[in-house]
């Protein structure tokens, strides 16, 4: 999974709001299940599914936060950020640092 993402380029928030469809903040089960299907991993079975589900939910409440997916992924060599999301998030830090100080 972090192989095909890593090709993408896609970030791990990116990812992850692509991954929640219903908008509400963490990944369900079945959102999980979807987005591994939708990867190509369709030869999966639903064991190996729930598996990596697992790996992922440390609290073990039946959901993945983002601090969940985000910890999983970069533990596996993938990026917090994209450039273009860095420097944006720079831009805009710098913006309010300098906001602050008028």
């Amino acid at each position: 999974m972090v192989q095909k993402l890593k090709r993408t380029k896609v970030s791990i928030l990116k990812a992850f709001q692509l991954f929640d469809t219903d908008g509400d903040g963490h990944l369900s089960r079945k959102e999980m299940a979807d987005a591994i299907a939708k990867l190509g991993f369709d030869d999966l079975s639903l064991k190996e599914v729930e598996c990596i589900i697992d790996s992922m939910d440390t609290d073990k409440n039946g959901q993945i936060e983002y601090k969940e997916f985000d910890f999983k992924l970069q533990r596996c060599g993938l990026k917090a950020q994209t450039t273009e999301e860095t420097l944006v998030f720079n831009i805009i830090k710098t913006t309010q640092i300098g906001t602050a100080n008028a």
